[in-house]
């Protein structure tokens, strides 16, 4: 599967790419989420594109982006960012249903730890949707373990539980 696997990488200038893998990464993390799948449901990619463009002003914004070449079809993609201060960010990780246990998130995710150390980042996180746990094998394997976890509240829900 992976030698048939292009990698292509970039910055800003390849977010319009991972429009459709965006909008199934969002969807699954609104099935998943058992409090906010409103808040991933009507979430927009110009928002989300938005905010990778401010955040490249500021930061390394790194787009990679998994291709078959033989069905010229995109995987998987993985879009990273190191700050200032040399704290890394997987801002998102996607692999195609299809492509899933053969080997291309794990070649993003190595692909994307190797040029996060070449840039001298000193730690790097992830963050996961509540109520997608099961990924955090996937992520245990590279060195992550849960740290914190966050806990939100929103102002517009009604709340049927007084403190």
């Amino acid at each position: 599967m992976l030698s048939e696997t292009e990698f292509i990488c970039g910055g800003v200038e390849l977010i319009d790419s991972i429009r459709e893998m965006w909008h199934q990464l969002n969807k699954h993390a609104s099935k998943r989420s058992p409090f906010f799948s409103e808040h991933f449901s009507e979430r927009t990619f110009q928002l989300r594109k938005e905010e990778m463009v401010s955040k490249a002003k500021s930061c390394r914004l790194r787009i990679e982006i998994a291709r078959d070449t033989m069905a010229s079809r995109d995987l998987g993609y993985c879009a990273s960012s190191i700050d200032y201060f040399g704290n890394g960010e997987i801002e998102s990780l996607f692999v195609d249903d299809e492509a899933r246990r053969r080997g291309v998130g794990d070649a993003l995710m190595r692909r994307t730890l190797e040029w996060m150390r070449q840039q001298g980042a000193r730690s790097t996180v992830v963050f996961t949707v509540y109520g997608d746990e099961s990924i955090f094998s996937f992520y245990a394997r590279y060195g992550f373990r849960p740290k914190m976890v966050m806990l939100e509240s929103s102002f517009d829900q009604s709340h049927t539980e007084q403190p």
